[in-house]
């Protein structure tokens, strides 16, 4: 989820259960009040669970990762990116080796399923067209 929706993952089912969030971008939804500031709308009725990967307050739980998962992301982001090394120690690290592979075989995943996503919004925008609706 994490990959594929990083707000979500990062949202509380408390939060969204007070403000309204858009699902699945997890944007916050805010309005501009008479003296010009940014206000938060606030939720008037249920919150759209059926719309969100944790489906219910219920799973939330199993979406957060522990401290030291967060730290491994964070890590494997930034090698990636290439504006941090690993030391000697941990290039030899096979265990660490292992979880870089998987961060990066999820993330491959995601793409690929944005990218399908994508594809199928365009083949459905041309056969509209071409039905003419």
């Amino acid at each position: 989820m994490r990959f594929e929706h990083p707000k979500l993952a990062d949202l509380s089912c408390g939060d969204c259960q007070k403000w309204v969030y858009e699902i699945p971008s997890g944007d916050l939804q805010t309005y501009e009040s008479g003296n010009g500031e940014r206000c938060k709308v606030q939720r008037s009725g249920p919150p759209p669970c059926h719309l969100c990967p944790k489906i219910s307050p219920d799973h939330e739980q199993q979406f957060i990762l522990s401290d030291h998962n967060e730290r491994l992301l964070i890590l494997h982001r930034r090698v990636r990116s290439g504006v941090w090394q690993l030391t000697a120690e941990q290039r030899q690290d096979g265990l660490l080796a292992d979880n870089f592979a998987i961060i990066d075989d999820l993330l491959t995943g995601a793409e690929n399923r944005k990218n399908r996503e994508h594809l199928a919004e365009s083949i459905a925008q041309v056969f509209l067209r071409v039905l003419g609706r």
